[in-house]
């Protein structure tokens, strides 16, 4: 692979970490000046309550990816084969089932989005649109799709080739 691709890759990964990094912030500084300002000012912030919503729910989605894609999720290894080809075949099997689950869930996340663009959907306090916010864990969803895609790929390609997560397990 060419060296400006790889160069490219790692910086628009940090950049993704990056942006995640800013939400998990915004969350934490927005509750506690909110948390601050109710117990002790007797102001809380209008529409707190809205903006942390929204903020959860796209960090909640925003990091699946990259957790995906280097295989550092939680898992479960009871079944797990051990060695040879069979541990080859399940892992693409766990991976293409991780794909389309990740799938479905863009498209299920897709279509109530175009609900909420339909009706308007808007958050109670300040009015926030709700379909962006919809449109966009959707989106992340299909990273996380693609993600697992090019995890069985690489497990296809290079059979050797396994995380350290499961090395070491």
């Amino acid at each position: 692979m060419a060296a400006w691709v790889k160069t490219l890759a790692h910086s628009l990964g940090s950049l993704y970490q990056a942006v995640g990094a800013f939400l998990m912030l915004s969350i934490a500084g927005l509750m506690s000046v909110d948390v601050m300002g109710r117990y002790f000012l007797n102001m809380p912030i209008n529409g707190s309550y809205d903006m942390i919503e929204a903020l959860m729910a796209l960090c909640a989605f925003w990091f699946m990816p990259q957790l995906s894609r280097h295989k550092q999720h939680i898992s479960v290894t009871l079944f797990r084969a051990r060695a040879g080809w069979i541990a080859r075949l399940q892992t693409v099997l766990i991976e293409l089932l991780s794909c389309g689950g990740a799938l479905l869930m863009s498209w299920c996340l897709f279509v109530i989005a175009g609900e909420y663009n339909d009706m308007q959907e808007a958050s109670m306090v300040l009015g926030l649109p709700k379909a962006p916010i919809v449109y966009t864990c959707a989106g992340v969803s299909a990273l996380m799709a693609l993600a697992h895609l090019t995890n069985v790929l690489i497990s296809a390609v290079q059979p050797g080739k396994e995380s350290q997560q499961e090395i070491a397990s």
